[in-house]
């Protein structure tokens, strides 16, 4: 069998890592593993070995199963650490759970979806599409995801939209059209009755560059009968107001940086 090699390897190496990741807490078999991706079983082996060699990978227990290896939660915590957008955006994000009492989200772009980077939970907990930290949703679903869509570039809005309109139909969902992604912009705030969970509602802004590129959002997940009218207009009114104060520090930080 021909070895897998260069840029074709990686690719089918981090493949690999989202598929562990998204295993239960048991862990996943190999075999499991390889059908799941795709690949021949001595290829996924060899690759997984690898990853297993540095840390990314590791046995769940005594257990053959795989799961994540501690060098995953090494480097996100050397990049906690040294600063970025989790660090400058957790007091904001523990105001507003304070002030609303509902559950504060961070998202941020990762290719073709939207990626929770921090969640805080005021008195009322509710489940959501992404889950958990690290969970992610397509750019396109969700009052956070779809938020950092509306304010892409058109070209780079299109081409997602093209790519993902399938993945969030599966899902039982109808993609957001140029008008409804405008009345964002519009309006600088995006809400939503969740169709996946019923009673759930969310409502996202955007953090924005002085150029007006999405960095991220912040988010509430809340239930319909804590989220009405004028009480949304409230706590929109103090997200948008944590999302100038982030936007703030981040040019700031920027601008130290530079001089």
């Amino acid at each position: 069998m021909k070895a897998v090699g260069g840029a074709q390897a990686l690719e089918r190496g981090l493949v690999l890592l989202e598929a562990i990741a998204g295993a239960p807490a048991e862990g996943v078999r190999l075999a499991d593993l390889a059908e799941r991706c795709g690949l021949e079983p001595p290829t996924a082996h060899r690759l997984v070995a690898a990853l297993e060699r540095y840390g990314f990978v590791g046995r769940v227990g005594d257990s053959r199963r795989l799961g994540l290896g501690p060098k995953l939660f090494q480097l996100a915590s050397l990049s906690e650490d040294q600063g970025g957008l989790v660090v400058a955006a957790r007091a904001g994000l523990l105001r507003l759970a304070s002030y609303s009492g509902d559950c504060m989200f961070l998202m941020a772009r990762s290719g073709f979806d939207a990626v929770c980077l921090d969640r805080q939970d005021g008195e009322y907990t509710i489940r959501s599409l992404t889950g958990h930290i690290g969970g992610a949703t397509p750019l396109g679903l969700g009052p956070g995801s779809t938020t950092i869509l509306a304010h892409l570039p058109k070209d780079e809005r299109d081409a997602i939209l093209a790519a993902n309109r399938r993945r969030i139909e599966a899902l039982g969902h109808v993609p957001p059209s140029e008008d409804d992604l405008a009345r964002i912009r519009e309006r600088g705030h995006y809400y939503e009755v969740s169709k996946s969970i019923a009673g759930i509602v969310g409502a996202a802004v955007p953090i924005l560059t002085p150029k007006g590129r999405p960095i991220a959002a912040l988010a509430i997940g809340a239930t319909e009968a804590r989220l009405p009218e004028p009480r949304l207009a409230a706590v929109i009114a103090r997200m948008q107001e944590e999302a100038s104060l982030l936007n703030l520090t981040i040019a700031n930080s920027r601008a130290a940086v530079r001089s």
